[in-house]
């Protein structure tokens, strides 16, 4: 699976970039980093256990809602 800036991955899930750095600062996703230090998500490790982690957009979706949608 490619990996994602932080504005694509935001972008699918439907969330802000803000709330994907939330949800890394919580611990409940992760992201590795370029040489210059922008985060790259890898699309399987964020819709990995969707439905256990308890991650939730702004709207109150979580994100086996949001996988339904893409």
């Amino acid at each position: 699976m490619p990996k994602l800036s932080i504005s694509e991955a935001a972008y699918l899930l439907g969330v802000s970039t803000d709330t994907l750095r939330r949800w890394e600062k919580e611990g409940k996703i992760t992201s590795t980093r370029t040489e210059g230090g922008h985060r790259r998500y890898d699309l399987t490790d964020i819709l990995k256990d969707k439905e256990d982690d308890g991650l939730y957009t702004s709207e109150g979706n979580n994100i086996a809602m949001v996988q339904r949608n893409l």
